[in-house]
């Protein structure tokens, strides 16, 4: 017997459709664990409107999907968010900046994505909120007990993008 491509599918893969179909994206979180940051992506931004899919670490699950969700609502009301623009109404009080998204972390990062796009042709923007202050994790006053939080995935090199210890987790927990 030979099985439709749908037939090969989940409930997740189907919702996952459905959703980018229905609304325009879809949001997925990766909950944090053992010392590991969570984080929560987009997908179908990029194949329905043509904007970068949109990646923030480091917040708890529903407030990572609220601001995917936010961003993902802006989008489609015709906003565009710039690389290295600040945008103060992402996250209360603070002002966020993005980032691209080197595709040398879009398999340990985004294989959702990945497996939506059907490869690596998907451009991705890093969402990276301050501290309270208003410093970013790169800046020397940043809040230190807050920069394993956010690794810099506009580095490639694991060390610099601060992602060295995140992949061993991940690798860890496989």
């Amino acid at each position: 017997m030979v099985r439709s491509f749908d037939d090969c599918l989940d409930e997740r893969d189907r919702k996952v459709i459905e959703d980018v179909a229905r609304v325009g994206w879809h949001v997925i979180n990766i909950a944090a664990e053992r010392g590991r940051p969570g984080w929560s992506f987009s997908i179908g931004l990029f194949q329905t409107f043509g904007q970068p899919e949109v990646v923030v670490f480091g917040l708890r699950s529903e407030l990572g999907y609220r601001v995917i969700n936010g961003i993902g609502v802006a989008i489609k009301a015709g906003r565009r968010f710039a690389v290295d623009g600040e945008y103060p109404d992402i996250l209360a009080d603070v002002r966020c900046l993005f980032k691209p998204v080197q595709r040398r972390w879009y398999e340990p990062f985004l294989g959702y994505a990945r497996w939506y796009y059907e490869g690596d042709e998907f451009p991705v923007l890093q969402c990276i909120w301050p501290d309270k202050q208003q410093n970013y994790p790169w800046q020397p006053a940043f809040k230190a007990e807050w920069a394993w939080l956010q690794p810099f995935l506009f580095h490639e090199n694991p060390v610099i993008a601060r992602a060295a210890d995140l992949l061993e987790s991940l690798e860890e927990s496989e």
